[in-house]
């Protein structure tokens, strides 16, 4: 049984990294928000966030084939966007995983980032020394 889970993870990460024809997509970023446009020419495909495809508030906009989310930078937790933070260098990475649910054919999912690199961090060290938290006639017995 444990053999099969290792399997079925294998050819889902294989499938993740191969897009389809019928699906392109592009994501720009500003500091504040992440957009994401994906094309689909399957008109029955349903495209969401992953792990939120009931969500009211993180649902693409749907256009001519075309599914845009908006997703806020400034409040990660309103659709569930992933933010790394490089603390040497300031860069902010944000992630998620768009899903794209073909009626017929598996899911393909696709992983969209964004990195902003702030254009001054500055790097602090917490540098602290030692206090003597022994009281000042404190004497050790022998």
């Amino acid at each position: 049984m444990e053999g099969k889970k290792v399997f079925l993870r294998l050819v889902i990460i294989v499938h993740i990294g191969v897009l389809s024809s019928e699906v392109s997509y592009d994501v720009s970023c500003s500091s504040s928000l992440m957009k994401v446009v994906v094309t689909i020419n399957d008109a029955r495909a349903v495209v969401y966030l992953d792990k939120l495809k009931g969500y009211p508030d993180c649902q693409p906009e749907m256009n001519a084939g075309r599914a845009t989310f908006y997703l806020p930078l400034h409040n990660i937790n309103a659709c569930g966007t992933i933010r790394v933070l490089n603390k040497m260098t300031g860069q902010r990475i944000f992630y998620h995983r768009v899903v794209i649910d073909h009626q017929m054919k598996p899911n393909e999912i696709i992983l969209v980032k964004c990195a902003i690199t702030s254009g001054h961090y500055q790097l602090s060290w917490n540098n602290k020394t030692k206090g003597n938290v022994l009281p000042e006639n404190f004497v050790e017995p022998e």
